[in-house]
């Protein structure tokens, strides 16, 4: 008797393994198929058979119902979206050609992005410009200011006398709300 050596033993298991694992495989498919064949004959009366029959149908009706709200959720969303739109571009138009006239530092181009509280913060900003200038138009030193100021600065430029030179000045930086102290014993000037 002559033995098998170890690498006939090792082909030999290997040849065994691969032949029954291809049969196996063989088998599965054949009782898989069959199986997809009683299970599509058998389907309704198997879920009849558990029990769940009228709850699943329910479940459909209600996710169709589901389904039907999401369509029509996202045009509703995206017709309210474009009204929005349209509007807003209505209302940054005006106010863009109003920031051009009237000089405002905003500027209202065009944003889809914008929300209606933006627009009022940037008119709230407009709105203290327009103030600010209004009050500046009013204000009578302010306006006054630069024209006493040079006239300050021609006085001390005329070469006149010091008392004369600082009486001016006295004079009309107090037309600007500006006091001038200095102690008129150092100026040579009568005490009041």
């Amino acid at each position: 008797m002559k033995p098998i050596r170890s690498n006939e033993l090792d082909f030999w298991n290997d040849f065994v393994d691969q032949k029954f694992r291809d049969k196996q495989d063989d088998i599965n498919t054949e009782l898989s198929q069959k199986a997809q064949e009683v299970s599509d004959k058998t389907q309704d009366a198997f879920v009849k058979k558990c029990g769940v029959e009228g709850d699943l149908k329910e479940c459909e009706k209600l996710y169709q119902k589901y389904t039907h709200f999401k369509t029509t959720k996202k045009e509703k969303e995206l017709e309210l979206f474009k009204d929005y739109a349209n509007a807003l571009e209505i209302v940054l138009e005006k106010l863009q050609r109003l920031s051009k006239s009237r000089n405002w530092s905003c500027s209202f181009g065009s944003n889809d992005d914008m929300e209606p509280e933006d627009i009022r913060r940037k008119l709230r900003d407009c709105n203290y410009d327009e103030a600010y200038r209004v009050a500046e138009k009013k204000h009578a030193v302010y306006n006054n200011l630069k024209r006493i100021k040079e006239s300050c600065k021609v006085s001390i430029h005329t070469g006149a006398d010091i008392k004369d030179v600082v009486s001016t000045l006295s004079y009309e930086m107090q037309k600007a709300q500006i006091g001038l102290d200095i102690p008129n014993i150092l100026l040579g000037l009568p005490r009041k």
